[in-house]
């Protein structure tokens, strides 16, 4: 007998061989004990979940000579027809092959006719979303009125691209993806049952890389078998599926960490050699980067990286990613991204220019000396009003706002300068629009009754531009981007600034 691969040989037969769909094969039985049976189903969800096998297993239950029962004795005719895919009475059919309205016509026409041999009619349309529009159009009216004896049994992986008057007339069950937990321990009865010795640590990678789908994990341990025979361990499970080992990983992450390009690309180079695809090393990488960062949120060892630092890198390999997928130099570009991660050490942290930037360290509140080089000449600094005074003249801005929103964001704009008895003295940066505007007679007038009611005493607000104040530079206002620290975090960053906003001391 030709031999028979392990995704075949180890196909569910019952509800109760189904892995990791327990709420479907609970619907399923109860609805079959009860004798609700559905007229349609759509079965969805990723590839190699069992939707196919759950579909087979419904027309079994349906046509057992027992039947309909949540049970199927697999022993019976129809049960061994619907097995062997030789019952003349349940029909699967490719979606993708048949996608015409010629095709859906036949089959109106053949629903017509009584079973030849068993109870029901099923037909499961396997990857029903690749239908047309008009072969769906013709499917609508027998889906709403369906004669007794058939049932209809639908599978896809994009439920999306089914109309909505198809699945509105349809028992729909989601299929889920299989842990990785309950894969491993499937493989681990079939490695015993076909007399193969696997390590654990091999069966819980192959688990792993079969992303939730218990075929694609069954055809990777057929392929690992095929390759290693009866010892399956996992430096062969890595070496078939082209996967890098977690200690080359460490490898290059600790040489990026110290700077070491060479000593990183002399890793990947070998990796490269053995099979290992720059497109899967990038992916392997990023998990590997994944699970430090979670380390280090949980204060655990990360070969002291920080998470500013393990967050950059993985933007980066995010980045080579998506370059990747849109050209064919996957080796030139995962050099390149190996390169710009050596060179983080000759990047500051965000906290380390705040530092420098604002003359403090984050957390303490204690101020620092700012190296001479990040200071502005004396001659550059704008004008600071004194803090006490900037205080009280936000509390006066904001009781602006709220009476006239206008004004107040006029007002906003100025700076106090003095406050007397009976005069305020508000500057403005020079040619200043608001303080055009502050200055009209009927604008004055109303702010002065404001300012005085705020102040509880009557006063006269006086408006002068910030040039022609003592103290005050005659000179156009400074932007950040003329200090040379805010242009190192602008170019860090790929950022620009949005707003100024004056900080308070400590």
């Amino acid at each position: 007998m030709s031999y028979i691969v392990l995704a075949r040989k180890w196909r569910p037969q019952t509800f109760d061989e189904l892995l990791g769909q327990d709420p479907i094969v609970r619907t399923l039985k109860n609805a079959l004990g009860k004798g609700r049976i559905a007229h349609a189903y759509l079965f969805s969800g990723p590839r190699g979940v069992g939707k196919t096998s759950t579909a087979r297993i419904l027309a079994k239950a349906l046509n057992c000579e027992r039947g309909p029962t949540p049970d199927p004795c697999n022993q019976c005719d129809a049960c061994r027809d619907i097995t062997n895919g030789t019952a003349v009475d349940v029909l699967e059919i490719d979606g993708a092959s048949h996608t015409g309205v010629d095709h859906i016509r036949d089959l109106r026409e053949a629903l017509h006719y009584m079973p030849s041999r068993f109870r029901y009619k099923v037909y499961i349309i396997d990857e029903v979303h690749m239908l047309s529009l008009s072969a769906f159009n013709a499917l609508l009216k027998t889906l709403e009125e369906p004669p007794a004896h058939v049932v209809f049994i639908f599978a896809t992986t994009e439920p999306q691209k089914v109309p909505l008057t198809v699945l509105s007339r349809c028992q729909r069950f989601d299929f889920r993806r299989i842990p990785s937990g309950v894969i491993f321990e499937h493989l681990k009865r079939i490695c015993e049952a076909e007399g193969v010795r696997a390590s654990s640590e091999a069966l819980a990678l192959i688990a792993e890389k079969a992303s939730g789908s218990m075929r694609d994990a069954q055809s990777l341990l057929d392929q690992v078998i095929a390759y290693a025979g009866e010892e399956v361990d996992l430096p062969l499970v890595q070496e078939v599926l082209g996967i890098a080992d977690r200690e080359s990983l460490r490898q290059v992450v600790e040489a990026l960490k110290e700077g070491d390009v060479q000593g990183a690309l002399q890793v990947v180079g070998d990796l490269y050699e053995k099979g290992v695809s720059p497109s899967d090393f990038l992916k392997e990488l990023m998990l590997y980067l994944r699970d430090l960062m979670l380390a280090r949120v949980k204060g655990e060892e990360a070969l002291d990286l920080d998470l500013f630092q393990l967050r950059y890198w993985f933007r980066l390999c995010l980045r080579a990613e998506g370059e990747m997928a849109r050209g064919d130099l996957q080796r030139l570009i995962l050099e390149v991204t190996l390169l710009e991660m050596a060179l983080w050490r000759e990047l500051l942290s965000l906290e380390e220019i705040l530092k420098k930037v604002k003359g403090f360290s984050l957390g303490d509140g204690e101020r620092e000396e700012v190296p001479k080089e990040g200071m502005r000449s004396p001659e550059a600094l704008p004008f600071v009003p004194d803090p006490e005074l900037q205080a009280e003249w936000g509390e006066m801005v904001k009781f602006i706002c709220g009476e006239s929103p206008i004004l107040g964001t006029f007002l906003q704009q100025g700076q106090l300068i003095a406050l007397e008895e009976r005069r305020l003295r508000v500057g403005f940066p020079p040619s200043s629009f608001a303080l055009e505007r502050l200055s009209e007679p009927s604008a004055k007038e109303r702010l002065d009754r404001l300012l005085s009611s705020f102040l509880g005493r009557e006063v006269s607000v006086e408006f002068s531009s910030l040039g022609s104040i003592p103290g005050a530079p005659d000179r156009p206002q400074p932007t950040p981007e003329d200090d040379p620290l805010v242009r190192e975090a602008l170019e860090v960053f790929g950022g620009k600034v949005v707003e100024v906003r004056p900080t308070k001391e400590a």
